[in-house]
C-alpha cells in the first residue's frame, strides 16, 4: 500500500512538472513574439471606448460638444485596457448667436520612443472679442521613465487675426491619482506673443464620469472652461 501511494506521489509531481514546462514555454513564446513585434501585444485585450462631452467657455460665453475614442482619458486608462492605436477627437463650441469653434485632433499611440504622436487643428471665429484664429499643429509627448510625468513638445502655425506665426511650445503633465487624476501645464512662444495653457482631467465616478478644467492664454485673449464628460466601453 505504501509503495502504491510513493508511486502515485511519483506520478502526480511529473505530471504537474510537465503542464508547468509547457506553461512557461508558452510564456515564453508570447513574450519572445511580442519584442520580435509578430505578435501585437494589445491583440491580448479589445477594450475600446467611446466619450461623449459637453463643455462651457465662461469668458466666451460659448457651450460645446465633443467626441472621441478617449483621448484625453488615455492617461487615466491601462494601457492593456485602451486596444486601439489610432485615437481622435473632435469638438465645437458656440454662443447660438455670431461666435463659434472647431477642432480635430487626430494622433497615433505609441510610435517609436514617444506615447503618442499627433497632429490638430483649431478654428475660432468669435467676433464679439475680435478673435479670429487658426492653430495648426503637431506634437509629441512621451513618459519620462519611472515616474507619472509626460513631457510634450508642439510645433504650431497660428493665424491670429490676418497675422502668421509659428512657434513652440513645452509642456508637463503629471498622473496625480493613478487611473483617477492628471493635470498639466504648457506655455509657448510664437515671436509676437507667448501662449499658456493649464488643464485638470479627473474621473470621478468608475471610468464612466469625469470632469475637466482648463485655462488657456494666446497673446491678449483668454479662455477658461469647465466641462463633463461620459466614457463608455463600446
Amino acid at each position: 500500500m505504501f509503495k502504491i501511494l510513493i508511486l502515485s506521489f511519483l506520478i502526480i509531481v511529473s505530471s504537474i512538472e510537465t503542464k508547468a514546462q509547457k506553461i512557461e514555454g508558452k510564456d515564453s513564446t508570447d513574450v519572445n513574439e511580442m519584442l520580435s513585434g509578430v505578435m501585437n501585444r494589445l491583440d491580448i485585450y479589445n477594450t475600446k471606448w467611446l466619450t461623449i462631452g459637453v463643455q462651457h467657455d465662461f469668458i466666451s460665453s460659448t457651450f460645446g460638444l465633443q467626441i472621441s475614442n478617449g483621448y484625453d482619458e488615455r492617461p487615466l486608462i491601462h494601457f492593456e485596457d485602451f486596444s486601439e492605436d489610432f485615437v481622435f477627437k473632435l469638438q465645437g463650441n458656440t454662443d447660438f448667436n455670431k461666435d463659434y469653434s472647431y477642432g480635430i485632433s487626430a494622433g497615433w499611440k505609441y510610435p517609436r520612443y514617444l506615447s503618442l504622436l499627433a497632429v490638430e487643428f483649431y478654428k475660432y471665429n468669435y467676433p464679439t472679442r475680435d478673435f479670429d484664429f487658426i492653430n495648426f499643429n503637431i506634437s509629441a509627448e512621451t513618459f519620462i521613465k519611472n515616474t507619472g510625468i509626460i513631457a510634450k513638445l508642439k510645433l504650431g502655425y497660428h493665424d491670429l487675426n490676418n497675422e502668421n506665426n509659428i512657434g513652440l511650445e513645452l509642456g508637463l503633465s503629471n498622473i496625480f491619482i493613478y487611473q483617477k487624476l492628471y493635470a498639466g501645464l504648457t506655455t509657448g512662444y510664437y515671436f509676437d506673443y507667448f501662449t499658456y495653457s493649464a488643464f485638470i482631467k479627473s474621473f470621478v465616478y468608475k471610468k464612466l464620469v469625469g470632469i475637466e478644467f482648463g485655462y488657456e492664454n494666446i497673446d491678449k485673449y483668454d479662455f477658461l472652461k469647465a466641462g463633463l464628460t461620459f466614457t463608455f466601453k463600446r
